[in-house]
This record gives structure tokens, sequence and C-alpha cells, in this order.
């Protein structure tokens, strides 16, 4: 689940399951839906909840921060 966090544009949050580490998550970012980049995303919190779930959240540095700022997530499942 990926949520737009109402507080602050340059934030987004993503929804995990605690102990689902077969998996990698990489965040990117756009200011145009054409070009998507990692740079500039730096995670800010992990918050475990009560339910097995933890919330992440990422913050675009200011120097890549526009008018308009789009996010995705990449999940991956990991090979071993």
């Amino acid at each position: 689940m990926l949520k737009q966090n109402a507080i602050a544009m340059d934030e987004f949050q993503v929804t995990t399951l605690l102990g689902a580490d077969d998996v990698e998550l990489t965040p990117y970012w756009s200011a145009d839906l054409t070009n998507w980049s990692a740079e500039g995303l730096l995670l800010v919190a992990q918050q475990p909840a009560d339910d097995s779930t933890a919330t992440k959240t990422w913050r675009l540095d200011k120097a890549h921060q526009g008018t308009r700022t789009f996010f995705r997530m990449k999940v991956e499942q990991r090979v071993e």
C-alpha cells in the first residue's frame, strides 16, 4: 500500500509486514512521470504497529524538490 503523507508533500509512506525480508523496496520520484530517480530519497522513519506491520517513511531532499513530485515503489523478490 502506497499513500501520500497529507502533512508534507515531499514525503511518502509504505506499510509492510514485519519480517517480510524476502522483498526489497526501492523508492523512486519523478517531476514529470517520465524520468524516475532514486537519488535524493532518504528513509526517515520506520514505525511498527500492533498488527504486525510497519510504516516506512521516505523524504525527498530539498535539492530535488520541485512544484510537482510523484512517487512510486519498486518491489522485488530477493534471490538467495
